[in-house]
């Protein structure tokens, strides 16, 4: 006991002098003065993956520099620093702050192209958001719901948070935003296809835009007319918007775009073609390079030039293919560079504990040494663990195949016992059968006449003679066909009331013709009972057949009639 507590002690005294050697406040900022704000990101970001911060610490630095990010239009802290900080502010009932980290989050997923979990966290935000207080902040998120609702196409819903947006940025004196909201006011009609309302919209931001200059912004909102124009066949203001948004805006490839598709549509496609040869010229980059190619293949594919279109194709496919791997070589520069920094600090950390390289070697040497215990201990106690819980599932099979077994044995046995009873009941319906039929007077009757034979029909009619004599009539009287039903229902339970059921049509002498079948009679056992002759009982069985819809089966009339006895028997156990 002395031993472990002596080690014990002895790791919290080297854990101290770590602790002391190495301390590092995180609210001193460093000395140098930052260059751009990338440098003030990069700060907060290596500041949050420390492990020593409080929670209000580490949520007031996610807060501020995701608004920092937002600032800089790049994208947001990842979801499991944010909701971190989400939880903390629920916890101390700070509702802005909170409303503010969730409509972060609600970026951050919508970026990542999850819209179901950025719509539930943008809801969330507008609730704990006082838009009486921060109508800014609430405009920028209904805006944000709406783009949502709008790319779902649900322009109802779209149009009305669009709507909400603008009286929020109204309030808040954010003109610039409440001019954004009623263009995309209008992009909801363009969608629901009611291009004048949109115009409508288009109209009044454009008459806002002259308080004060913003050339991109006035640029889109006419390029969006001049669409809309297009779409009511008003060609003629729909080339001057187009053309006046490029005047504005250069650079704004989509009104040039729209541009050569009128002259298309007005059958220009050479003007076209030869707008899009002159934007690879003003456009050098390689991001418009693939869009230009691209229009160029569908153009020349439209007008059937298929070999200048495959041409066009493979050119926007190399421009695409380079500009992932601009994108891959950007990341890759940016990797290096956070790389660079982190060697950077690691360096300086090694100069500020050098001094104390001795005493931190000694300590890690016997963190080794009580981790590597440590880790023997854990590791005989996970092979003891595993041991245990290999002979636990080495039990559990064994009892599983021994209840397997019983359960085999005790199906065969009962597979035994139900052989046993059905030889049983086959030997009880034999007996029943020789005593109540086969040792019969009619069954006597039967054996008499049927062995008669059928050459000498003199000597049979002296027989017959004699038979009735001994025996009585030999026809079958109401008494024997009583006698029948009897027997029969007596050996197979409900036999002729089933039998009537499944087919109705049934006549009393073909019932009863059924009932004999039961007794494995033959042909000619069947034609002295009823006294008829052989072709007769051979009609009245295909007539029982048709009626049971037999005529076609390939199953004997018998199999047929013992298959509504099992039925009957099944019925009535």
């Amino acid at each position: 006991m002395k031993h472990y507590i002596f080690h014990i002690a002895l790791v919290i005294f080297v854990s101290i002098i770590m602790h002391m050697s190495c301390h590092y406040d995180p609210q001193i900022l460093p000395d140098e003065v930052y260059n751009n704000s990338e440098e003030v990101i990069d700060h907060i970001a290596s500041r949050i993956e420390r492990e020593d911060l409080s929670d209000k610490e580490y949520a007031g630095l996610v807060l501020k520099g995701c608004e920092l990010l937002d600032s800089l239009r790049y994208p947001m802290f990842s979801d499991t620093l944010l909701l971190r900080a989400c939880s903390y502010y629920s916890s101390v009932s700070s509702s802005l702050n909170e409303g503010k980290c969730r409509y972060y989050l609600g970026r951050f997923y919508a970026k990542n192209h999850e819209e179901e979990k950025a719509m539930h966290e943008y809801l969330l935000a507008l609730e704990l958001v006082d838009s009486t207080h921060t109508p800014n902040l609430s405009g920028y998120i209904c805006s944000y719901i709406a783009d949502l609702y709008a790319k779902e196409m649900d322009t109802n819903q779209a149009y009305e948070y669009y709507r909400k947006a603008e009286n929020l940025f109204c309030r808040a004196g954010n003109l610039r935003s409440q001019i954004i909201a009623i263009r995309d006011q209008g992009y909801t009609y363009s969608l629901d296809l009611n291009h004048l309302k949109a115009i409508r919209s288009y109209l009044l931001a454009d008459s806002m835009l002259m308080q004060f200059s913003d050339p991109r912004l006035h640029s889109s909102i006419l390029n969006r007319l001049g669409f809309s124009y297009m779409k009511l066949e008003d060609l003629e203001r729909s080339r001057e918007y187009f053309n006046k948004s490029i005047l504005l805006n250069s650079n704004n490839l989509s009104a040039h775009f729209s541009l050569i598709k009128l002259d298309i549509r007005t059958g220009n496609p050479l003007e076209g073609k030869q707008k899009l040869t002159d934007l690879l010229k003003s456009f050098p980059d390689i991001a418009s390079k693939h869009q230009i190619y691209d229009h160029l293949y569908r153009l020349e594919k439209s007008v059937g030039r298929y070999d200048s279109a495959l041409y066009n194709l493979e050119r926007s496919n190399m421009y695409l293919d380079s500009l992932m791997s601009y994108r891959h070589n950007e990341k890759l520069l940016s990797v290096e560079k956070k790389y660079q920094q982190e060697q950077i600090r690691a360096i300086n950390m090694r100069l500020k504990l050098e001094r104390n390289r001795i005493w931190l070697a000694c300590a890690l040497l016997f963190i080794l040494l009580v981790l590597s215990f440590l880790l023997y201990r854990e590791e005989l106690a996970r092979r003891k663990r595993r041991n245990m819980e290999l002979q636990r599932e080495s039990d559990h099979l064994r009892h599983q195949a021994e209840k397997e077994r019983l359960e085999k044995e005790a199906k065969e046995k009962e597979i035994r016992a139900k052989e046993k009873e059905l030889v049983r009941k086959n030997h009880l319906i034999h007996i029943v059968k020789e005593s109540m039929f086969q040792n019969s007077v009619l069954c006597q009757k039967i054996r008499l006449l049927s062995n008669l034979p059928i050459q000498n029909l003199k000597r049979k009619a002296e027989y017959q003679k004699a038979v009735t004599e001994i025996f009585g009539d030999p026809n079958f009287s109401e008494t024997d066909k009583q006698k029948l039903y009897d027997v029969t229902d007596g050996l197979y339970p409900g036999f002729t009331l089933r039998l009537k059921s499944a087919v109705p049509s049934l006549s009393e002498d073909e019932l009863q013709f059924c009932c004999l079948l039961m007794f494995d009679l033959s042909l000619n056992e069947l034609a002295v009972i009823l006294n008829i002759a052989i072709t007769t009982v051979k009609s009245k069985r295909y007539r029982i057949m048709s009626k049971a819809g037999m005529t076609n089966s390939k199953t004997r009339l018998e199999e047929y009639l013992h298959s509504v006895a099992e039925q009957s028997e099944t019925a009535n156990p």
